[in-house]
């Protein structure tokens, strides 16, 4: 599954060379499997730098967590300043302050 333009352009030097790119292979072939198909082309074709992969990788997870969220509560559409025009409202109520509370 490898590009071949990032093959082509790889320098081998010795088999141990070989069998690093070949486990780097086998670990983002788990990453298209898992349908992170773009991820795995940035990181074999290296425009990510390998000590970012981790951020990056937490970074999309992230995103897609919140994405999810946002769309399943159907809050893509939420308006906090309505919201916090409407509590500011209903905040004008007298309340009882704790530190007025006399316990007997």
């Amino acid at each position: 599954m490898a590009s071949f333009s990032s093959v082509a352009t790889a320098s081998f030097s010795s088999v141990v060379d070989i069998q690093r790119w070949g486990a780097l292979l086998r670990h983002c072939d788990i990453l298209a499997q898992a349908g992170l198909s773009a991820f795995r082309r940035q990181i074999v074709d290296g425009e990510l730098p390998a000590d970012d992969l981790e951020l990056a990788f937490l970074r999309g997870q992230a995103q897609a967590a919140l994405e999810e969220r946002l769309t399943a509560n159907d809050l893509r559409f939420f308006d906090t300043g309505h919201t916090s025009n409407r509590s500011a409202t209903t905040s004008g109520c007298p309340t009882r302050s704790a530190s007025s509370t006399h316990i007997a």
